[in-house]
């Protein structure tokens, strides 16, 4: 089962549905820092916990969006006295946050989709070498 709220933390969320890990940085951890996986572990790790804050702040301004808005809905215009610039800058905002999470999920599933790729190479490269290989008791 997956640990982790995808209304909360997306990226860690998806990184567990696709590589059954709950932490994306244990990924980095099992790399040599400088080989081909541990940069895209890096990298995923980073895309996962980037967008993970770009969720928060998105759903934090909702909020802040939602409160400003309830008087409208209740019919209070006059508490909105002119907060026309404020609602439309945050509007901005929330535009703005949106695409953002948008870019840093794609760049996620960018960065899984090659981790998964360059893992499966990896063990095949392993199963066709021509290096005899060690003993399980030395693994």
């Amino acid at each position: 089962m997956n640990p982790h709220d995808p209304r909360k933390r997306p990226g860690a969320h998806l990184v567990h549905d696709r590589l059954g890990v709950s932490d994306p940085w244990t990924l980095y951890s099992r790399h040599p820092c400088e080989s081909p996986l541990g940069r895209l572990a890096w990298l995923l790790a980073t895309s996962a916990r980037d967008l993970d804050h770009l969720h928060a702040e998105l759903a934090a301004q909702a909020r802040q969006v939602i409160e400003r808005l309830e008087p409208i809905a209740r019919g209070d215009h006059t508490s909105l006295r002119s907060d026309d610039t404020v609602l439309q800058s945050t509007s901005l905002q929330v535009d703005v946050l949106t695409a953002r999470r948008g870019t840093a999920y794609q760049q996620l599933i960018g960065a899984l989709d090659d981790y998964e790729r360059t893992t499966r190479r990896a063990r095949a490269t392993l199963r066709r070498s021509p290096w005899p290989r060690r003993p399980k008791a030395m693994r």
